[in-house]
């Protein structure tokens, strides 16, 4: 609808003659470009029989104990992704028969995680098949396979000509992998890595020394722009053919043919081309990192270029002034690039280093260097072996000054910025770029009475009360049978309920759900400190998981029941507690936890322990109350029925939101329960375990009362909200 409005005002501005149409020309093309991306959906093909398939190989990466082979396959006109083992050779071109199941990649169960599917369905993936044997047809056709022998030619004379060549493989032929995930961390606290990656650099220093040769030929100028532009598209595929080669070699070739005919080209507008047509071709391009990080880095170079020139054009004509200016203009460059990927930085990494810009001013030079040598090297092998020991020597300087450097870079650690503070992040950056450069861009001067409203509209959206800004968020992660609760307050304050648990009953033998589920989720909401971590009781699906995060994190203060366990895992805790000095209170039924902002956890039950029930650990677990903005929701652990009628006998009014007790156990049924609650909302916190949760008698009763159901074991992890007095999942989980 946004999209359906804006192109007619766009149209109408274009016919109108305004400049400022080119604003909404740009704004129609992101969401062109963002509508594309989501319209590129994950389909698995998942048949229910074995399949004999045959299959084109587009590319191959070797992992730790097998290889990951995308082919396209004819008879199923899809891409699927192959593990197989890493003695059978492969390269792009060859034609494999393979028999077996296709099946569809795990993904996330909680935000955070890596999801396999995601990343498959971003390269057009459409399952995953282990073949049980698998031949080679047709070895690759010279006309599909010239590329992969010569960037082999390539790697073969770097690797033959140069000691440690791991840093030039990177740089040359863009093999990331070849250095170790050491090295590359390194880079990336530097917030130098961008330096690696085969983009404008690249393609701009290799267009020019292509440039000047095709200069001394005999031709038209249009033989050589097609001349120059061929060449950097083989380097470009030779490369690896990244979105950002992709983009600097779009750039370059449309610098090419404006030069050739002497014309001037916007490039903003060429920005925009080049992306939108590279979403054309594949959409899912969107979503993948280095397109994201390619496109914001060069669009904020592009946006703010004016205003750094006039700014450098303020030093004296004089050889001082002209050296002070390109240095003064390398680092704003550098910085306003960083400040146009920080959001990227800290969704992605979680970390942007201060130090960035001053030190990829310090690694140009031996990073260009480095890129002559090893084209020299890649291309002419011994025939410059002199220059391969110097680019060896070079690499050790590169990475003693990495070492220098590393020391002195401080860094700047956050994650999970809300999208609020994306959107004034960027449109500050962006209206500041446009403002500044209104000479280029508007002809008339911005007007006083439009800076003080501009301002206005900040100044009102940040005075704004957090509980109208922020909204109470609750989410439950899925940790298979267990539960774990997070909830963070709109006056960012955290708390855990519950940390889920691992027993070699349930679950996976060996699996540590607090280590590999809870503190990454934590890590990644940018939680630097829990105010308020509660027990609900001490079962190991609700216990063990709190190890790792009380292990991990600061925490203030610690709430349970006050009921002991024998367990080793509840010895630990306890042990954690008085280690690390947290504040720690037993609780019943009667008492509030105040939180910030007048928000209350009222404790409902137990009043007294409860004692001679089917299980007196969940019969006697802490049942917790939220009340805000008029919701009720209510948390149960594993209370059972005889806990649920014990509470009943105190608490009967309505709430909105439950979760469910004892992970839909039929053990927890008590339908007068359900009935006097009177509850809309009902989430189930289970996994695939032999106990059979959720009871399919539980999943009827709640489906006849009316009750909404979900499930982790169906939905994986699942927030809702509470915001400005409705409850529902209105906003996406993060």
């Amino acid at each position: 609808m946004l999209l359906a409005a804006l192109l007619p005002f766009w149209l109408y501005q274009e016919y109108r003659g305004k400049t400022r149409a080119a604003c909404y020309f740009y704004l129609y093309i992101l969401g062109c470009s963002y509508l594309l991306g989501c319209l590129i959906s994950y389909q698995p093909v998942i048949p229910e029989k074995s399949f004999n398939l045959t299959g084109k190989v587009l590319e191959y990466r070797p992992l730790t104990s097998y290889q990951r082979v995308i082919v396209r396959s004819p008879e199923l006109n899809s891409k699927l992704a192959l593990h197989i083992s890493n003695d059978l050779v492969v390269e792009p071109g060859m034609w494999l028969s393979f028999s077996g199941t296709i099946t569809e990649p795990k993904s996330a169960r909680n935000p955070g995680e890596f999801s396999y599917q995601d990343y498959l369905a971003k390269q057009g993936v459409a399952g995953l098949i282990i073949p049980e044997q698998i031949t080679i047809l047709k070895p690759a056709k010279l006309s599909s396979s010239w590329v992969a022998k010569l960037r082999k030619y390539f790697y073969d004379n770097i690797q033959a000509n140069i000691k440690s060549a791991e840093l030039t493989v990177a740089l040359v032929l863009g093999q990331r992998t070849a250095l170790s995930p050491e090295e590359q961390q390194v880079w990336q606290q530097l917030g130098t890595s961008h330096l690696l990656a085969v983009s404008g650099m690249h393609i701009g220093l290799l267009a020019i020394l292509f440039g000047s040769i095709a200069q001394r030929l005999s031709g038209s100028n249009v033989a050589k722009c097609i001349l120059v532009s061929f060449l950097l598209l083989i380097y470009v595929l030779i490369s690896g053919g990244s979105p950002s080669a992709w983009r600097a070699w779009g750039g370059a070739v449309l610098g090419l043919t404006a030069a050739m005919r002497k014309q001037k080209i916007d490039a903003l507008h060429s920005w925009s081309l080049i992306g939108t047509t590279m979403l054309l071709i594949s959409p899912n391009l969107l979503w993948q990192i280095s397109f994201q990080l390619s496109f914001a880095a060069s669009g904020s170079i592009i946006l703010w270029v004016p205003v750094l020139n006039r700014i450098t054009k303020l030093f004296k004509d004089n050889l001082l002034g002209r050296i002070t200016g390109y240095l003064l203009n390398s680092i704003m460059i550098s910085l306003i690039a960083q400040i146009g990927l920080f959001p990227f930085l800290i969704y992605y990494f979680q970390e942007v280093s201060l130090f960035g810009p001053l030190a990829t001013l310090i690694m140009v030079p031996p990073i260009f260097s480095l890129l002559i040598g090893g084209l020299m090297v890649g291309l002419l092998g011994p025939l410059v072996k002199p220059i391969g020991q110097l680019m060896h020597w070079l690499t050790i300087a590169i990475y003693q000054i990495n070492s220098w450097l590393l020391k002195l870079s401080p860094t700047i650690q956050l994650s999970g910025l809300s999208f609020g503070l994306v959107f004034l992040w960027y449109f500050l950056f962006i209206s500041g770029g446009w403002i500044l450069r209104q000479n280029y861009i508007f002809p008339r001067q911005q007007s006083n009475w439009r800076w003080m409203i501009q301002l206005l509209c900040i100044l009102t959206v940040l005075s704004l009360p957090a509980s109208v800004k922020r909204p109470l968020e609750i989410t439950i992660l899925d940790v298979g049978q267990g539960d774990a609760i997070y909830i963070r307050t709109p006056y960012q304050q955290h708390i855990l309920i519950d940390g889920g648990g691992d027993s070699i009953y349930w679950q996976q033998r060996g699996r540590n759900v607090g280590l590999r589920t809870v503190v990454p989720y934590l890590k990644y909401r940018g939680v630097k400190e829990l105010d308020l971590v509660i027990l609900s009781h001490p079962h190991e699906d609700h216990l063990h998981g709190l190890l790792a995060v009380l292990e991990t994190f600061p925490v203030k203060q610690v709430v349970d029941n006050g009921l002991s366990h024998t367990t080793v895992s509840y010895e630990r805790y306890l042990q954690l507690i008085a280690e690390k000095n947290i504040s720690y209170t037993s609780v019943k039924a009667g008492d509030r936890i105040i939180l910030k902002g007048g928000i209350v956890l009222a404790v409902l039950h137990p009043a007294q322990p409860l004692q001679g029930t089917n299980s007196d650990h969940n019969n006697n677990s802490l049942v917790l109350l939220l009340d805000y903005q008029g919701k009720k929701v209510m948390f149960t652990g594993d209370l059972d029925r005889a806990g649920q009628i014990d509470l009943l006998s105190r608490e009967s009014s309505s709430i909105d939101w439950i979760k469910v007790p004892h992970h839909g156990s039929r053990e927890a049924l008590e339908p007068k329960f359900y009935q006097l609650l009177q509850p809309q909302h009902a989430v189930i916190s289970a996994g695939n375990t032999s106990h059979g949760h959720p009871h399919q008698e539980v999943l009827d009763f709640l489906g006849n009362q009316g009750i909404k159901v979900y499930r982790t074991d169906q939905e994986g992890a699942m927030s809702f909200y509470v915001w400005l007095g409705r409850l529902g999942r209105f906003l996406r989980p993060r």
